[in-house]
Formats: C-alpha cells, structure tokens, sequence
C-alpha cells in the first residue's frame, strides 16, 4: 500500500481459475491458459462460443493475390473509365 493513500476495494473473487466480480464471470482453462468462459451477469450473456479460447492470438502469412493489404507507397482511387498508370503512384480499379 502508498502511504497517505486509501485502500482500495473490490468485490472480485478467485476460485481456482475463475474470476469473479459483480458484472463477470471468467473462466480460465488452467492447462492451456485460455479463456474459456466470459459471462455477463447483467445480460446473461456467454461472449465465447463453446469449446473456445478467447485469448489465442493467431498470426497469419499475407499472401496477396493482387494487392497487399498493407501498401507503403502513395496511393489514389480512379475510376473504371481511366486506366492509366502514373509513375510513383498505386492505383485501385474497381
């Protein structure tokens, strides 16, 4: 505790691996580390479909089939009319 500060209180409360307060419920898988329940109590509602992890990052190799989705350079919009290329530009036809 920081002297000259008050303590700070709250309802949450640990089983195990679930974690508790007022407004949620959350689950944690205890082998895999993933979240497997988020409960709303004011909505009633479950966020995580079943036999899901809420917290797995996935990253994945882009392989563009015409354009990345990350472009660096300059870019505009023309239209399906104007075909031409400038130099030193990207340009996007619908």
């Amino acid at each position: 505790m920081i002297p000259e500060k008050q303590a700070w209180t709250s309802d949450l409360h640990v089983d195990g691996t679930t974690l508790e307060n007022a407004l949620l419920r959350v689950v944690v898988d205890p082998k895999s580390g993933c979240i497997t329940s988020l409960f709303d109590k004011n909505t009633k509602f479950e966020a995580l479909a079943a036999n899901s992890c809420g917290n797995e990052l996935q990253a994945f190799h882009d392989k563009p089939k015409d354009y990345d989705a990350w472009i660096s350079t300059r870019a505009r919009w023309i239209s399906p009319q104007s075909r031409c290329l400038r130099r030193n530009a990207w340009h996007f036809v619908r």
